[in-house]
């Protein structure tokens, strides 16, 4: 949801102040409207916590103070799962958004993308030996054998003047581009720190 940390440190620590503020008009609140708050934001179940210790605490050396506050306070171990269920339901959200909005990098996916066959179930691939040698690449199986290729045809990857900087001053890969062709493998080689692998991660999204 933020682009930058400070960002997410100013509203995580903003959306705590306005939860302790709001925490001291809740209290005499029903317990099952505590339990729905401490479920969408769990700084309420953690002060739940807090308080119902000290209640325990006061509950061994003044029962008439205990009896009068208590009856608002969500039970402990109810709060526990109650906070444990926010996690996972932060869990989901946090894997959905992330899906639907990747951010710079990576391929979104569509909102409905949990409803969808292709999501669940991909296309069956069927198993197929390569075979090569010093001119082109064939790709044969049991029962099937196809033509050459020599990179014919329309490019599956193509990339085109990629440049990848660390600051200023550092650029780990310089103007490459080179395409990647279907049944066919390629090498990318070079020594260590060539930039071997950033190219890989500017492919993936990384």
């Amino acid at each position: 949801m933020f682009s930058s940390n400070i960002r997410a440190v100013v509203f995580t620590l903003l959306l705590c102040f306005v939860a302790n503020y709001v925490y001291t008009w809740i209290l005499a609140w029903p317990a099952g409207i505590q339990y729905v708050l401490i479920l969408l934001c769990p700084f309420f179940g953690v002060r739940s916590l807090f308080q119902q210790a000290v209640l325990y605490d006061l509950a061994r050396k003044d029962v008439a103070i205990f009896q009068t506050i208590y009856r608002h306070v969500p039970v402990y171990f109810s709060t526990l799962v109650v906070m444990i269920v926010s996690s996972l339901l932060y869990w989901a959200l946090s894997w959905y958004f992330e899906k639907v909005f990747p951010g710079e990098y990576g391929i979104p996916q569509e909102w409905n993308f949990l409803f969808k066959r292709e999501y669940w179930r991909r296309p069956p691939v069927k198993n197929q030996i390569y075979s090569y040698d010093n001119h082109a690449a064939t790709l044969s199986t049991q029962n099937l054998s196809l033509p050459r290729s020599n990179s014919i045809g329309t490019p599956v990857v193509h990339v085109d003047h990629l440049v990848k900087k660390f600051g200023p001053d550092k650029i780990a890969v310089n103007d490459v581009s080179f395409d990647l062709y279907e049944n066919q493998i390629t090498s990318l080689l070079g020594p260590n720190g060539s930039g071997k692998t950033t190219i890989f991660n500017c492919l993936i999204g990384i």
